[in-house]
């Protein structure tokens, strides 16, 4: 492992004001999803694989939620330890070494696995580190609405993901299925859902994307698809604590 990985990420993809603050909101309704499936989510302690901006760190400490978590990136590490955060750099599995977590946050991460046996590794241990009748929240997009954007919008995706996907493995992995959906713009299966999910079939996303380069030097419309537009898989496991 090298701790220079997603450097590109890091220094290449800041987001514009306007986007950071879309993306924070983001993040909070995500959240507040969790909140609403799993009883006294503010009284557990999370745990957050790819912990990336710390846009989840943020949230947990404006609610006072006990937070830690894993980085690869040993700058953006560093960075995240300089506000305040516990965050280790390290890969997992293996999870580093202290008490389990009440709750495993994986945002955008099971997609970045190699493949299927690099998926069960992490989901394997990711049940050992949870405490009994823990939670595992996973959310990565969904294949069937992202297509072929899958793999241009990253150059580390390698698992295609979702809801029956993740479903499945949460099941081989010793997890129940606790809640499962998919959501667009953090909005869950609703005619609003649906109806969002048609205008952003429609959008000619190259011809916008051509015109805001000229205008901006940047993929805007691609890169709203990516955070808001294409539906993203929201699963919820429970640690089946009889089976493992």
């Amino acid at each position: 492992m090298t701790t220079k990985q997603y450097s590109e990420y890091y220094l290449q993809r800041k987001s514009l004001p306007l986007a950071e603050k879309m993306i924070k909101g983001f993040h909070r309704r995500l959240l507040n999803l969790a909140m609403k499936k799993i009883p006294n989510l503010k009284q557990k302690s999370f745990f957050e694989v790819g912990v990336g901006w710390g846009h989840l760190a943020e949230l947990c400490r404006a609610d006072s939620i006990k937070f830690r978590g894993v980085e690869l990136n040993q700058a953006q590490t560093d960075k995240l330890r300089s506000l305040g955060y516990d965050v280790d750099c390290a890969q997992v599995p293996p999870f580093p070494k202290g008490e389990g977590a009440d709750v495993i946050w994986l945002s955008h991460l099971l997609e970045h696995m190699d493949g299927f046996t690099q998926a069960r590794e992490l989901l394997l241990a990711a049940n050992e580190k949870l405490k009994a009748g823990g939670y595992i929240v996973i959310i990565s997009p969904d294949i069937n609405s992202w297509k072929e954007a899958f793999w241009e919008v990253d150059w580390s995706h390698g698992y295609p993901t979702s809801v029956q996907r993740i479903s499945q493995l949460l099941g081989d992995t010793g997890f129940k299925i606790h809640y499962a959906t998919t959501i667009t713009t953090t909005l869950s299966a609703s005619f609003l859902t649906l109806l969002l999910d048609l205008v952003y079939r429609l959008l000619p996303i190259n011809l916008l994307d051509a015109l805001s380069v000229r205008l901006t030097g940047k993929k805007l419309f691609f890169g709203y698809m990516a955070t808001f537009g294409w539906r993203q898989a929201f699963v919820i496991g429970k640690k089946n604590d009889q089976t493992v």
